[in-house]
């Protein structure tokens, strides 16, 4: 497994006349990471520069670009992009390529950034659109399958969804052999924060027993084992290169299998006792 860190500023990463460059410092990361002989490539979250319309994936010439750069040369590669329905919607979403430069499959993240992504109850917050213009009209994603790099199949999760545990577990319980975050943590400069990011992405390895990689644009870029232990970690705001071995494995926890029921099960227990201690107080009273 091959993962790229462009470590591209955050002012600099939606400006047009920097897009190439941007683009070039991703694929010559994946061109020296192919030399080295791995069988797939991640980029980060919206690593390719430009908004791609959905509609026309396969004819859009800068993807075409893309293609021909990588075909023959490059192994799989799954990479990060704003995709654009027919509508002018546009979704959070990651791209897979196979060997030969042809597009094999897209994930579009489905837990989307309030106020950061989206609008939420627009009818009721309409004075918040004004601070979400940018980016306010993604719409998300709804599907948890998997996607397959040549039989090994892996779940994605965009930014933030390393947090939220049901969305690992569903593309696990559909058959991820493996996972993988995409996310662009360059927005929280140098503090704690990406670091804190991929403590809460452990818990995901380990919940489902599952290897999780995760190609972030500025750190932390990382390898988890099933058993939470990183075998490799990047510095952040520094372009890195990593080669780590990923196994893919099978099998399903108890959390997996069945969610999130022992947690449930406990704060019933827990509001069931508040539920006694007052029913005997009244009793006392009485």
């Amino acid at each position: 497994m091959g993962l790229v860190q462009g470590n591209i500023a955050q002012d600099e990463k939606w400006e047009r006349e920097l897009a190439q460059k941007n683009l070039d410092v991703h694929r010559e990361g994946a061109m020296r990471l192919a030399e080295s002989g791995v069988e797939m490539i991640i980029w980060p979250e919206a690593a390719f520069p430009w908004p791609v319309e959905d509609s026309d994936t396969e004819t859009d010439p800068r993807v075409l670009g893309f293609m021909e750069g990588g075909a023959g040369a490059l192994p799989y590669t799954l990479l990060g992009a704003i995709t654009k329905t027919a509508k002018g919607d546009f979704r959070n979403s990651a791209i897979l390529f196979d060997g030969d430069g042809n597009i094999d499959g897209m994930y579009h993240k489905v837990h989307l950034v309030p106020f950061g992504e989206y609008v939420p109850y627009r009818s009721l917050l309409f004075f918040a659109r004004k601070l979400t213009r940018p980016v306010g009209n993604f719409i998300a994603g709804r599907d948890y399958s998997p996607l397959s790099a040549g039989g090994r199949r892996f779940g994605v999760l965009i930014c933030y969804e390393d947090v939220f545990p049901d969305i690992a577990r569903k593309e696990t319980a559909r058959g991820a052999g493996f996972l993988v975050n995409l996310t662009n943590d360059a927005w929280y400069g140098s503090s704690s924060a990406p670091f804190q990011h991929l403590a809460i992405s452990v818990f995901r390895a380990v919940e489902n027993r599952r290897f999780l990689v995760r190609a972030t644009n500025s750190g932390v870029s990382a390898v988890v084992m099933p058993t939470g232990e990183t075998t490799v970690e990047s510095s952040i705001f520094e372009p890195a290169l990593i080669v780590s071995p990923v196994a893919i494995l099978g099998g399903l926890t108890p959390y997996t299998r069945l969610g999130d029921w022992f947690a449930w099960g406990c704060a019933a227990y827990v509001a069931l006792g508040f539920i006694m201690v007052f029913l005997k107080r009244i009793r006392r009273r009485g």
